[in-house]
């Protein structure tokens, strides 16, 4: 998600990658590089679909956002994903 705060529109570069060791579905590539405007004071979502081919933990990388070769917005470090093979109930 890209939110722009400001009353003008931003041009920015979008990077997104899927997690490491995963494969990238629905055509599309393991990085990804967006160029799009944002308009005042909107938000835009970005997903990103793959398929985990064994049970294990896949590094996440953040996302960015750039202006020409400048970063100006870092997504929050993640967790690794946690792929199991089975699924998992919680009993209250």
């Amino acid at each position: 998600m890209v939110t722009n705060t400001s009353g003008t529109p931003l041009e920015l570069q979008i990077l997104i990658d899927i997690p490491k060791g995963t494969i990238p579905l629905m055509g599309q590539e393991y990085t990804q590089i967006s160029n799009t405007v944002v308009s005042e004071y909107s938000s835009k979502e970005y997903q990103r679909f793959f398929y985990a081919p064994t049970e294990g933990e896949y590094p996440v990388y953040p996302s960015n956002a750039c202006r020409g070769s400048t970063i100006i917005a870092r997504a929050q470090p993640k967790p690794e994903l946690l792929v199991k093979s089975f699924l998992t109930k919680n009993k209250l």
